[in-house]
């Protein structure tokens, strides 16, 4: 058999998917160079506190740390069977005079470990960078398609609207969880330290003759010197394997959100609602010319379930690690943790790259809209047939009627929705063709969007607007009806009298409000909550100098400074208010039901504090 490169594996994570940078983070001169560092560094140490070490021999330690003898080391280990001191011994033939003080107390543990903990952090930080790009990316497309109605999908079956930039604030939402998991491990992170071969720090007790304070101040001179706070408090030989489960845990979190994502985009792609970025001279199929085949969400998707199980690793060395240590985790931990860092890297890669270039096609998702539209705008055309005479009771069965025989005429012989073409020819709804069809009008489709900042503070009261497009909005509240726990809305149902909304608040129990018209609202007779004063909107409102702006409301939070211009003004250009809300620290969660119609628009601007 022929011998050259190409008849041995290589792996596709290195080859094919993940980053340079990343790829280096694990390469062998990172891993080797960290160990010298770290030799340099407790020889620093120890001769601070007074071992008899010179300024020489760390000259000589410090000129070769990136000059790794990797040819040496190799032939040593073939020789000794043990990495650690290969490289031990290869170092020191480089430094004739330092070779007697490397590794000076320590255990193979003591580079080892603290350069897994060292490898692990760059490589959180690396992944933060783009996962960061990433979340802004899905920013950028939420803002652009806020404003843009599609039919939202339970079960994979049609139900209300939502909008295209709404449902991709739920991608970013799980990823800005994910950041604040990866945040968190990077601010505390730990190096094992200097510990000893048991965690004892007993072969230090002996070099500082028993002084515990020197050893202990050796711990921490090492840390301050590789850009660590601190070391845990305790170890065995090893720090605890618990630590390369949680940082492998965060990985999967974010593998988790990249699959949820790429699953929603491979099923809107097939809709043809949404597509990810197709090159100019991209093949989708190898038989069928034609197709456009979603292939980066299916990579991601498939990267993403390998880094899941991959986390399960880690989780089984540690449980099943003894005593102080065994060497159970070493050939474990060479593959599980580089892989997967190498992994989530090429998902982020890739899915910046999906995000930054997502193909949105409106004429479509309107199609979609309007082959649905007719279910769902049968509730109005019954309280608007209701209002000019007709029996409820009756009305509603004839409309469940024809709703089953259209639905038979859709799916059983593949023709059009024809539900309002039944009701048109109808005459008990007593209304004309052209009154049903304006009902029908997406144009004309009342909005409601209660926004409830849970990131923030869920404690604020909620924000309650209402549009009849979904573009312009008008403010109803901005504190839950002057009660700062009413912090969203549990339930609401549109009736004849008007919208009854019952609130949703864990402190005094829900509220039942009426909303008869756009510009009041009552509040039920039993509620004894009359909500917080110091909630109101502020008298002291930051309000434009645009001489155009007819009316103002503040934010109860005071993120925000809201302009209501009444709609009749026409020819006014003022940027509209994100259905995300402003993207500062956290997104704000936006929850949409077609319901009634009002006419105003809402403008707004972030206040700086």
């Amino acid at each position: 058999m022929m011998d050259n490169k190409y008849t041995t594996y290589t792996n596709p994570l290195t080859d094919r998917y993940c980053s340079k940078d990343m790829s280096y983070i694990f390469s062998p001169q990172f891993k080797f160079s960290t160990w010298r560092k770290l030799w340099v560094a407790l020889a620093e140490g120890e001769k601070e506190l007074g071992i008899n070490i010179t300024e020489e021999q760390l000259d000589e330690l410090r000129n070769n740390i990136d000059n790794i003898n990797f040819d040496e080391a190799r032939k040593i280990e073939k020789e000794v069977r043990h990495d650690v001191m290969s490289h031990v011994k290869a170092y020191g033939l480089q430094c004739d005079k330092a070779k007697g003080i490397i590794h000076l107390g320590a255990t193979s543990a003591y580079v080892g470990d603290n350069t897994d903990v060292i490898q692990m952090n760059e490589a959180l930080k690396l992944i933060r960078v783009k996962l960061v790009n990433l979340i802004n990316n899905l920013k950028e497309f939420s803002l652009k398609y806020k404003d843009v109605p599609t039919l939202g999908f339970t079960h994979f079956q049609a139900a209300q609207l939502t909008t295209v930039g709404k449902r991709a604030t739920l991608w970013a939402q799980d990823l800005i969880l994910d950041l604040e998991d990866l945040n968190y491990r990077i601010d505390n992170m730990k190096l094992r330290g200097v510990k000893g071969t048991t965690g004892t720090q007993a072969s230090f007790l002996s070099l500082f003759e028993g002084d515990h304070q020197k050893v202990s101040e050796l711990d921490k001179i090492v840390c301050k010197k590789m850009g660590y706070k601190s070391s845990y408090a305790v170890s065995g030989q090893t720090y605890t394997r618990k630590l390369d489960y949680q940082v492998l845990s965060i990985l999967s979190g974010i593998a988790q959100s990249m699959h949820k994502m790429t699953n929603d985009i491979r099923l809107l792609q097939s809709l043809k609602e949404l597509e990810e970025p197709f090159e100019k001279n991209q093949i989708g199929s190898s038989a069928m010319a034609y197709k456009r085949n979603p292939m980066r969400s299916e990579r991601i998707a498939s990267l993403s379930k390998y880094i899941i199980t991959e986390s399960l690793s880690p989780a089984l060395v540690q449980a099943t690690q003894w005593l102080e240590r065994s060497l159970d985790d070493s050939a474990n931990k060479r593959l599980a943790i580089p892989q997967a860092f190498m992994a989530a890297d090429a998902i982020l890669e890739i899915g910046i790259n999906v995000t930054d270039g997502l193909v949105v096609y409106e004429n479509m998702i309107n199609k979609h809209i309007n082959e649905e539209l007719p279910f769902m705008a049968t509730e109005t055309i019954l309280m608007e047939a209701v209002k000019r005479g007709g029996d409820r009771q009756e009305l509603h069965e004839i409309i469940r009627e024809y709703s089953m025989k259209a639905a038979y005429r859709v799916k059983q012989e593949g023709l059009n929705n024809n539900l309002i073409d039944l009701i048109i020819e109808d005459p008990a709804f007593k209304m004309s063709k052209e009154e049903i069809l304006s009902i029908i009008n997406i144009n004309n489709i009342k909005c409601y969007f209660a926004i409830n900042e849970y990131c923030k503070n869920a404690t604020k009261g909620f924000d309650l607007l209402v549009s009849e497009d979904g573009v312009n909005f008008q403010v109803i509240t901005r504190n839950g009806f002057n009660d700062k726990y009413n912090h969203g809305l549990r339930t609401f149902q549109a009736t004849e009298e008007g919208l009854f909304l019952g609130t949703a608040n864990p402190f005094y129990g829900t509220q039942l409000w009426l909303l008869k018209d756009k510009d009041s609202f009552v509040e039920d007779d039993n509620n004894e909550n009359p909500g917080d004063e110091n909630d109101t909107p502020g008298e002291d409102s930051e309000i434009s100098n645009d001489s155009t702006l007819k009316d103002t409301v503040e934010d109860s939070n005071k993120d925000q400074v809201i302009v209501v211009e009444n709609q009749n003004n026409k020819d006014k250009q003022h940027n509209k208010l994100p259905v995300t809300g402003g993207i500062n620290s956290a997104f704000v969660i936006v929850v949409a039901v077609i319901l009634m119609m009002f006419g105003f628009k809402i403008y707004s601007y972030n206040r700086k504090q």
